[in-house]
């Protein structure tokens, strides 16, 4: 509104490509909010790139137009994507350079500079007056050599390269893959339209039904509220977290206890309970791990060099889940002050209308 409203006219068209169906609700939205003047300089188009190349070659010539978009510049003569780092335009034509740097830019922009320069830059290309057309001059400008033989050379090199990858198993399996991923993306994207489409006409319902001001009165109330239950929903999920890794810490500190108290010699366990409560890192199904075999083997057949492996693992077992329950009484600490925080603004919200009358905007938008 800024802009339209104290800087008219600095934009000449607006061209958006590729929108999303999503982008044609986003823009039901903004489009009443600009001027009507505005509107008409803005087209949107969605993916058919037939329609969208159509609009811009009746903006723009084919032959300035980037391949990218449909067109046939390709500013290094083989690369679509070229045009897009590629520096194009009279501020980069050696001829105006080389005008600009005898002459001041102020003297440039005048009625009088601008004609030198126009005839200097004429006699840069060799050209005598009044023998440009109008649709030679970008041309001119652009001085860059015609591309669409190396662009139709590449073009066909690789369609050929593609038709020998279709034959590989590899390409054809990616290309089902992909498909199917299209096909999903389709499904939600189709969803998360209705969605929005559901939801526009529940609250156009509600405008017409109640009047905007009364929607716009009792939001804030309502946002408060949804804010505040999520607050406690996330509390609960983080305290039943803590409330976990608090008893896996407690059980692996009493088998840490009972593992070190085996070491010494004061409660023996079989080999088999060994195992079970201290396995190894690549100890499956209960079997010993070869390196516990290993260990046997070097140290003796007591096996106690295995013990204290054992033992070290689950040590470390130990101080990861004491990491873990400081990190989820941190997080629960955050979770408690969201919850503070949340109450004590849906409390404001709800003093707000604490005086209000059977006709509060609360009442009246309430869910039903």
């Amino acid at each position: 509104a800024v802009l339209q409203n104290h800087y008219p006219e600095v934009a000449g068209r607006t061209i958006i490509i590729n929108a999303p169906r999503v982008f044609s609700i986003a823009w039901s939205f903004v489009m009443p909010m600009l001027d009507a003047k505005t509107v008409a300089k803005i087209s949107i188009f969605g993916t058919d790139r037939s329609v969208w190349t159509a609009a811009l070659l009746e903006l723009v010539d084919a032959d300035q137009l980037p391949a990218l978009f449909g067109g046939r510049c390709r500013c290094d003569g083989k690369d679509d994507l070229s045009c897009i780092g590629a520096a194009k335009g009279p501020w980069a034509d050696p001829t105006v350079l080389a005008v600009l740097s005898a002459s001041s830019i102020e003297r440039a922009m005048t009625p009088e500079g601008a004609a030198s320069l126009h005839e200097q830059w004429r006699e840069g290309l060799g050209v005598a007056a009044g023998e440009l057309s109008s649709e030679e001059r970008p041309r001119a400008a652009s001085a860059e050599p015609e591309a669409e033989p190396v662009g139709q050379a590449v073009a066909e090199q690789a369609a050929g390269e593609e038709e020998e990858e279709e034959d590989r198993p590899e390409i054809r399996r990616l290309a089902s893959d992909l498909a199917a991923l299209q096909r999903e993306h389709q499904q939600r994207e189709e969803a998360h339209v209705a969605t929005i489409t559901a939801w526009i006409g529940e609250y156009n319902r509600l405008t017409g039904e109640i009047g905007r001001h009364v929607v716009e009165r009792s939001q804030g109330y309502y946002d408060a509220l949804a804010l505040w239950q999520q607050a406690v929903q996330d509390y609960a999920r983080q305290r039943a977290e803590v409330v976990d890794v608090g008893a896996r810490l407690g059980l692996a500190k009493r088998t840490l206890s009972s593992v070190e108290a085996a070491l010494r010699g004061d409660d023996r366990l079989p080999e088999e309970e060994w195992v079970r409560i201290a396995p190894l890192p690549d100890e499956e199904g209960g079997e010993p791990a070869p390196e516990a075999a290993l260990l046997v083997e070097e140290g003796g057949a007591d096996g106690r060099l295995v013990h204290a492996l054992r033992m070290s693992v689950l040590a470390d077992r130990v101080a990861s889940l004491q990491r873990r329950r400081d990190a989820t009484d941190a997080e629960l600490a955050a979770r408690i002050r969201d919850v503070d925080e949340c109450r004590a603004r849906f409390e404001r919200e709800e003093q707000l209308h604490g005086g209000c009358t059977w006709n509060c905007s609360v009442r009246r938008a309430a869910p039903v």
